[in-house]
């Protein structure tokens, strides 16, 4: 999964001649599952460890984990980036200048 994630996100940035080096990006969640607190097998520390090799600034936001420091395979160093509430009050079409990639755990392949 982490790969065709990067694959989604550099046709994204591509489709809007956005490149990965310095381009910013969030990822919600890096625990391995929905509501516990295990990063193990997880693949979002790949994830954030791909984008971070392809130049782009990743911050994470998961209330079970404040930090992500050193793991066997992982040496992120990173933040949480916190807030209180994660609200999307508004659906969104494309944005031109924003780059958004739904890549569900599902075979469904979706840009929006």
């Amino acid at each position: 999964m982490p790969y065709f994630v990067l694959e989604q996100v550099a046709a994204a940035l591509n489709e809007r001649g956005k490149a990965f080096k310095d381009s910013k990006m969030l990822i919600l969640g890096v625990a391995y599952k929905r509501d516990i607190d295990d990063l193990r097998e997880s693949p979002s520390l790949t994830i954030i460890e791909l984008l971070r090799k392809r130049g782009a600034v990743v911050s994470y936001n998961d209330p079970y984990f404040p930090t992500v420091g050193r793991g066997r395979k992982y040496e992120l160093n990173m933040t949480c980036v916190r807030s209180n509430t994660l609200s999307n009050t508004t659906p969104w079409s494309l944005s031109p200048t924003t780059p958004v990639t739904n890549t569900p755990a599902s075979s469904t392949k979706r840009s929006l």
